[in-house]
């Protein structure tokens, strides 16, 4: 990991998170629409609680990729939905991965969370391999399920369960 870091949101990154989200790369690659305003971004981001986390990745003094973690509530509240977005001027550094690693480590050892969940277009191959190599399998196929620069296109939905939990202290006691 190097040329960025990553930390939590901070006052400031809307700005950022704007610019990011009006990239074509990341427009044409994930469901955001295009024309993102700044407005309100700074509010969003500052509203991480028990519910929902940001991880910032900040290169050369700016944000430039984050990933949310959304928990669901109630009978759902074992499940978290993941977003990622990269600057398109950083991708291919590493970001992905560290941000994506970043989301499973608070989802699996600070939330407790068993399944993640999101959504992928099919023909976003980078994105696919990197959820696959961190455990992520696809569960199905949304067909047209999504419209993108006026066609049509299907998107995967997947998915990862948590790694087996680890033994409680006196169960490792009671059985070595």
């Amino acid at each position: 990991m190097t040329g960025f870091t990553l930390r939590a949101p901070r006052d400031g990154d809307g700005a950022d998170i704007a610019d990011l989200y009006n990239q074509p790369k990341v427009i044409d690659g994930t469901l955001r629409m295009p024309f993102t305003p700044e407005t309100g971004l700074d509010d969003w981001l500052s509203g991480t609680n028990a519910t929902r986390r940001f991880v910032i990745a900040e290169g050369e003094g700016r944000a430039v990729g984050f990933i949310r973690l959304l928990r669901h509530e109630g009978r759902m509240s074992h499940v978290g939905d993941l977003f990622l977005a990269v600057h398109d001027n950083w991708h291919g550094r590493g970001i992905g991965r560290a941000l994506m690693k970043a989301a499973l480590d608070v989802a699996d050892n600070w939330m407790g969370l068993v399944r993640l969940q999101l959504e992928v277009f099919t023909g976003n191959a980078a994105a696919i391999r990197l959820y696959e190599s961190l455990g992520f399998q696809t569960e199905g196929r949304a067909r047209a399920g999504t419209i993108c620069n006026g066609e049509f296109v299907d998107h995967f939905y997947m998915a990862r369960l948590a790694p087996p939990l680890v033994r409680s202290a006196a169960d490792q006691e009671e059985n070595p």
